[in-house]
């Protein structure tokens, strides 16, 4: 069963997002419909609702455990990635695939991935490197 993936997708001004969403599989896998394979699966983005390219729904296969789908997401010329699952279900919302907002925690830097966790963090403070431009929350 593939699951459909509706909006809506607000802008940053709460205002509806026109743009594109790139899904592509981490990996490759077999499923009940068929294989999933890495090529593109793209999606429009008009007026806030999420549609196929052929203007129906848009739908994925569910993520395998283990497994991601990576989104490229491009809204009105600004374009971030996230690595996110599919779950296994009828729909699921496009804001209930993405991580959760930023809680609150100190931040600490590091310059390279490589780098220590700095003394003195702890679980939900978060972890930026400077040389990737990511930020990451310290787990337990």
């Amino acid at each position: 069963m593939a699951t459909i993936i509706t909006g809506p997708v607000p802008d940053s001004a709460g205002q509806p997002a026109d743009g594109r969403l790139e899904f592509r599989q981490e990996v490759p896998f077999a499923s009940a419909a068929g294989s999933a394979t890495q090529a593109l699966a793209i999606a429009t983005v008009r007026g806030g609702e999420i549609v196929a390219l052929d203007g129906g729904p848009f739908t994925m296969p569910p993520s395998p455990p283990g497994t991601a789908v990576v989104i490229i997401e491009a809204l009105r010329g600004r374009a971030s990635v996230r690595r996110v699952a599919i779950p296994d279900q009828a729909s699921v919302l496009y804001m209930d695939l993405l991580p959760p907002v930023l809680g609150y925690g100190e931040i600490w830097y590091v310059e390279l991935e490589t780098d220590p966790v700095p003394e003195g963090a702890k679980p939900g403070d978060w972890l930026y490197v400077g040389s990737t431009n990511m930020l990451y929350l310290i787990g337990e």
